[in-house]
């Protein structure tokens, strides 16, 4: 009885209603401007010389074949969804070891290196390997992996709380929630770093929140559905098998670690503790992480989504 019925007008053509939502057709009009155009990338060369002008092309070149291959199309238009709800995106480049990537490596072999004037052996080489039979030469097949992206929503990111940059940040620490099967796959190593504790690494019952919602986002319709009696939602203690967090933690190159630091903890077992494997002559390269902000705020490094003001 507080509110009385509106009448439409010439002065009042529409009124919104109470089931009118603009949040849905605001996000998707703000996604379409982000994707409208394909992001180019360019690579300058170390110097001016022909050699390293033609690797920066060759570079680019790569760049631009991969962007088919390692389907970026639909990584951006994720990012573009993340970056208009959250404000803050960020999108992880680094070499995936579990792709069986196989590369042909010349077999060497040491053969004693002779003097062609006097005939006499002056040292050893190193030279390809042939087969005895044939004289063919002979190859190992290695598995290198490949390059690979991912993009990371904002929750799963913890970073140093001072810095308002990520240039600057002190140290950077991803979360997710991943097999243990690919756990075993990536740390059973013997390199240095790997810690071998690998198998001690037990199923995860105990998940916190952010993480436990996202889960069970990624293996829910959205909606109830009735199965053998009982109502399921996607709840993700329901799905939660054979799986623990991984946390990999990465902190920048100081005196004690000039290469950076890396340590990477599954279901509180520590896997690898050593240097980072990321290097370059940049302040944020000790890490695999770039990040896009929709608004910078002063003060803070999260940016400000679009939709914050929604409901103001």
């Amino acid at each position: 009885g507080l509110w009385k019925k509106l009448e439409v007008s010439r002065a009042n053509e529409y009124i919104p209603r109470p089931v009118t939502n603009y949040l849905f057709d605001s996000y998707q009009t703000l996604k379409s401007y982000v994707i409208k155009n394909k992001p180019r990338s360019t690579i300058y060369p170390n110097t001016n010389l022909y050699k390293d002008k033609l690797a920066a092309k060759v570079g680019e070149l790569c760049i631009e074949a991969n962007w088919a291959r390692l389907k970026e199309q639909a990584n951006y238009e994720y990012a573009a969804s993340c970056l208009v709800l959250y404000g803050t995106v960020f999108k992880k480049d680094y070499w995936d070891t579990t792709e069986l990537t196989m590369a042909k490596v010349p077999r060497m072999t040491q053969q004693p290196k002779m003097d062609p004037a006097t005939g006499q052996m002056i040292g050893m080489e190193e030279v390809q390997a042939s087969d005895p039979e044939t004289g063919d030469p002979l190859y190992d097949s290695m598995p290198l992996g490949d390059v690979n992206t991912d993009v990371v929503e904002p929750f799963r990111i913890c970073m140093d709380p001072l810095a308002n940059d990520i240039h600057k940040i002190r140290w950077i620490m991803e979360y997710s929630i991943q097999p243990l099967a690919w756990i075993k796959e990536v740390f059973s190593r013997q390199e240095e770093g790997y810690t071998g504790l690998v198998d001690e690494v037990k199923e995860e019952t105990q998940l916190q929140g952010s993480l436990k919602r996202y889960y069970a986002l990624k293996n829910s319709s959205g909606t109830k559905a009735k199965i053998e009696g009982t109502t399921s939602s996607g709840n993700a203690d329901e799905h939660m098998e054979n799986s623990a967090v991984v946390k990999e933690y990465y902190e920048r190159p100081s005196k004690e670690h000039p290469n950076g630091r890396m340590v990477v903890v599954a279901n509180g077992i520590c896997l690898y503790a050593g240097d980072s494997p990321y290097v370059g002559p940049e302040l944020g390269d000790w890490h695999p992480y770039s990040e896009c902000r929709w608004e910078i705020v002063p003060g803070r490094f999260w940016g400000k989504s679009p939709l914050d003001n929604a409901s103001e």
